[in-house]
This record gives C-alpha cells, structure tokens and sequence, in this order.
C-alpha cells in the first residue's frame, strides 16, 4: 500500500472535538459545517432556535454562505434557507421563520409538547407532518 497523504484526513481537531461536545449534549448532531467558522455561526442560529422555539429538534447546516435550518420533530424535509449575508445580528429573521414554520403545521410556537408532536400532527406516509395552512 502506497504512502496516505495526510491531506485526505480531516486536519481540523478542534472542530471535530466540538462537534461530539454537541452531540453528547444534544444526543444528536445538531450543526452541520465542514470549517470552524461556519460551524461557529451555526451554533449562533441554533441559540436562536432554542431561545425562540425550545425543545423542538432544531438542524442546522452552514454551508457556502447559505444557512439550511430542519426541524426534525416535523420530518425530514421541512425547513428553510436564508443567505447569511441577509440574516440579521440579533436572529430576528431566523426566529420570525422558525415560529411561520411550526404555525404551518399547526403546532406551538413555544416550548415543545412531546405529546403534540408525537399524537396531535397529522403524517404522511413517510412519517413528515402534514401541512395545515
């Protein structure tokens, strides 16, 4: 076998370090990012989501200057996107779309209900929520 060129690993320890600090915390990897930076900023947007929206299961991905935002409690294909530039320094943005994306599904803009998410939310097939409104 030929020599392994260390370019072909991920370099960066503390950013692998700080990702399995979230997902010990969490119990799932919240923020998806492939530089420290981006993964910076995605920890930003999920305090956002947590001070406007706690107890929802909230997935962030930064990536080439766009922010993609999940709620997992919903399913697998429901979220929004913004452009970072556009997004203002106190969340505003991001939490006004947080509270328009459950109120789509009918669901509390506040503190979670397990019990809604898991017995109130009419799903697919696939298990995503339904659209109400």
């Amino acid at each position: 076998m030929g020599d392994v060129k260390s370019s072909s690993f991920v370099t960066d320890v503390g950013l692998i370090q700080e990702q399995l600090r979230l997902s010990r915390y969490f119990g799932y990897l919240p923020v998806y990012a492939s530089t420290t930076t981006d993964f910076s900023y995605g920890k930003i947007v999920l305090a956002w989501l947590i001070e406007a929206c706690p107890g929802y299961l909230w997935i962030v991905e930064v990536r080439d200057e766009v922010v993609s935002i999940w709620n997992a409690d919903l399913g697998s294909s429901w979220g929004f996107r913004a452009l970072v530039k556009e997004v203002d320094n106190d969340g505003d943005m991001i939490k006004s779309a947080a509270h328009e994306l459950l109120a789509q599904y009918g669901v509390r803009n506040t503190r979670a209900d397990q019990d809604e998410l898991v017995h109130g939310l009419k799903r697919d097939a696939r298990g995503d929520a339904v659209r109400i409104n």
